[in-house]
Order: structure tokens, then C-alpha cells, then sequence
């Protein structure tokens, strides 16, 4: 009898600090403003060191520690930065706007023999 004590013991030691955090997976597809993928963007838990990349499609997976209500920071470059509260694990479509405040670009280039 003693060693089935023991045992639920061990046992509840051993999986009840595996329970106790929880993991969200979110997922989504970020877009331009004309509805084409963007591959590379970069998906980040706002506060966190948590987040990921969108592939060629402009799909992501991310898998955090926090619980919702989650601000994502969706940011790629040429465009307007993100931040969107996510309430819960279904699959979002993010939509990018193009920045206009690049006034001009400067591209030099020199030969060095």
C-alpha cells in the first residue's frame, strides 16, 4: 500500500509542473495590400522574444508560452508595421499596407580595381 502512495506521488510531482504551462499555437497568413504572400515577414509576440518567419506562401506557425489575449507585431520591410490582438488560436489573415515614407533612395556604387 505504501508503494502505490508513493507512486501517485511521484507521479503527480512529475506532471503536474508539465501541465502547468500551457502552449499556444498561432497561425496565419500575412499578405500586401494587394493580397500577395509575403515571404519573410517577421511575426513577433509583442514583449516577448517569441516569434517566426512566414514562409513562400506567407504562412506562419507560432508556438508561445503566453496566454491570450496575445499583440502580435507583424513587420516586413517597405511596409507599415502591425500590432493586432489575437484572441485565440484560429488561423488569421494579416494584410500589410505599403510605406511611403522613404522621400528618396540613394544607390551608389564604385569600382575598386
Amino acid at each position: 500500500m505504501k508503494n502505490l502512495c508513493w507512486g501517485k506521488t511521484l507521479f503527480l510531482l512529475v506532471f503536474i509542473p508539465v501541465f502547468s504551462f500551457a502552449q499556444n499555437t498561432l497561425s496565419g497568413t500575412v499578405l500586401d495590400d494587394e493580397g500577395q504572400p509575403l515571404y519573410g515577414a517577421t511575426v513577433i509576440v509583442k514583449g516577448t522574444n517569441e516569434g517566426t518567419v512566414t514562409d513562400l506562401q506567407g504562412e506562419f506557425n507560432l508556438t508561445t508560452q503566453q496566454a491570450f489575449p496575445l499583440e502580435l507585431v507583424i513587420s516586413f520591410v517597405g511596409f507599415d508595421n502591425l500590432s493586432f490582438t489575437v484572441n485565440n488560436d484560429q488561423p488569421q489573415e494579416f494584410q500589410l499596407s505599403f510605406s511611403n515614407r522613404f522621400d528618396e533612395i540613394i544607390v551608389s556604387a564604385s569600382l575598386n580595381y
